[in-house]
C-alpha cells in the first residue's frame, strides 16, 4: 500500500470559486486525506475548508507564473505531483517546460495528468497538450473517448491510462419541504409538467433547440411544460444567453420559460429533485463528465440527452437519447410523452451507476499505488 505518502494535487480552481473543476478537487482532497498527506496547489482566491489537507493557495487562477510553481514544488516536494485541472493554451506549454525539469531536478517524484478536456479542444490546443502528457508517467480520463485518442496517436501505452468516472460535485442532501414548495410554484399547482436544464448556460448546451422544440408544440397547442433553467451564465457566455432572451420573446414562450440564475450548492438538489425531468441536449453529446447529468441521475430524474460520436454512453433506463442536439423531432416525441404519460416520471433505474466519493478515491488512491 502507498500509505501516508505526500500528494500534491494541482488545481487552477478551488472554492469558494465558482467552478466545476474546483469542486471537485475539494472533494478529491477530502477523501484522500484519509490515506494520504495531500496539499492542493491552487489560486490564491482560495478558502480552507477545514479538512484534513493541507491548502497552498499561491497561485494565479488564470495564468500560472513558473516561478511560483518551481518554489512551491520544491518547498512540498511530493511523491506525486497531480496536475488535477485543464492546463491549456500557455498553461500547457509551462507546464511542459517545468515538467521535463522537475524530471530531472526530482527523478524520484511522479507527475500525473487528469484529462478532464481533449478531444472537446480545438486541434491546437490538443497538440499543445501532448506534451504535457508525453511527460506524465500516468494519465488519469474521465472520458474513455479520450482514451480511444490518445491510444490512435500514440501518444502513451494503454497501462498509463486509467478512466475514472467523475463523481457528484454536489453533496448536499435534498430538502424535502423546499422541494415541494418549489414544485408547487413553478408548475403553477400541477398546472404544468416540468423541465429542468442544470449547468452553466453556453452554446455547447443546445438549449435553442429545447426552445425550438417548445415553439413548435406552442403552435399546435400542445404546449403543457414549463422550462426551468437552473444555472447561471458561463464566462464569455453573455451574448449567447441575450440570444436566447431574443429566441423566447420571438417565439412566444415568456410564459414558459424561467430562468433562476446561479444557485448555491445547498439549494440545487432540492431544485433538481423538484422537476419532472431534465433535457440535456449537449452539443459535442453527454459525456461522462458532464456533472450536470451526474446530478440529475444522482435525483433519480429521467433525462432526455444526446448521443456521443453516435455512442449511447450509459444504458440505463431512464435516459432517453437523441441523435443529436438538433434532433428536434425525437425531442418533441419525448416531450409529448412526459406530458401524456406521469409515471414515466419514476421509470428510472439507475442502480449500477456508482458516482460515490468512496468509489472515486479508491479509483485514484489504485493509480497512484500502481506507479509507486
Amino acid at each position: 500500500m502507498l500509505g501516508k505518502h505526500n500528494i500534491c494535487i494541482l488545481s487552477r480552481t478551488f472554492p469558494p470559486m465558482k467552478c466545476g473543476i474546483g469542486d471537485y478537487a475539494v472533494h478529491l482532497a477530502n477523501i484522500l486525506s484519509h490515506d494520504l498527506n495531500i496539499t492542493v496547489l491552487t489560486s490564491g482566491k482560495a478558502v480552507s475548508q477545514g479538512a484534513q489537507y493541507q491548502l497552498s493557495p499561491v497561485l494565479n487562477r488564470y495564468l500560472f507564473n513558473p516561478f511560483q510553481l518551481l518554489s512551491a514544488i520544491s518547498r512540498i516536494h511530493p511523491d506525486i505531483l497531480h496536475i488535477q485541472t485543464p492546463v491549456l493554451s500557455w498553461n500547457s506549454i509551462i507546464l511542459s517546460v517545468l515538467q521535463r525539469y522537475w524530471k530531472v531536478k526530482y527523478p524520484e517524484m511522479k507527475i500525473i495528468l487528469t484529462l478532464h478536456e481533449y478531444i472537446d479542444l480545438p486541434l491546437y490546443q490538443q497538440y499543445a497538450l501532448n506534451a504535457n502528457i508525453n511527460y506524465c508517467d500516468s494519465i488519469i480520463v474521465v472520458d474513455p473517448n479520450y482514451s480511444d485518442k490518445l491510444l490512435k496517436r500514440k501518444l502513451c501505452s494503454p497501462d498509463k491510462i486509467t478512466f475514472i468516472q467523475n463523481s457528484m460535485t454536489l453533496t448536499v442532501p435534498m430538502n424535502s419541504e423546499i422541494m415541494l414548495d418549489i414544485k408547487s410554484h413553478y408548475s403553477a399547482n400541477g398546472s404544468y409538467v416540468l423541465m429542468g436544464f442544470f449547468g452553466f448556460i453556453n452554446k455547447l448546451k443546445g438549449i435553442e433547440y429545447i426552445l425550438l422544440t417548445m415553439k413548435n408544440l406552442k403552435l399546435k397547442n400542445s404546449l403543457k411544460t414549463m422550462f426551468v433553467i437552473l444555472g447561471g451564465t458561463g464566462t464569455g457566455s453573455g451574448n449567447y444567453y441575450r440570444s436566447l432572451l431574443k429566441l423566447i420573446s420571438d417565439y412566444d414562450l415568456s410564459d414558459y420559460v424561467v430562468f433562476t440564475g446561479y444557485l448555491d450548492q445547498k439549494d440545487i438538489n432540492s431544485y433538481i429533485a423538484a422537476m419532472d425531468y431534465m433535457n440535456l441536449p449537449f452539443v459535442d453529446g453527454y459525456s461522462p463528465k458532464n456533472s450536470s447529468m451526474i446530478a440529475s441521475i444522482s435525483m433519480k430524474k429521467p433525462i432526455i440527452t444526446t448521443k456521443r460520436m453516435g455512442r449511447k454512453m450509459i444504458n440505463s433506463k431512464g435516459v432517453y437519447y437523441l441523435d443529436n442536439a438538433y434532433d428536434i423531432e425525437k425531442m418533441e416525441e419525448y416531450m409529448l410523452h412526459f406530458q401524456e404519460d406521469h409515471n414515466l416520471f419514476n421509470d428510472v433505474d439507475y442502480e449500477e451507476l456508482d458516482y460515490s466519493w468512496q468509489r472515486n478515491g479508491t479509483d485514484h488512491l489504485n493509480v497512484y499505488n500502481a506507479i509507486k
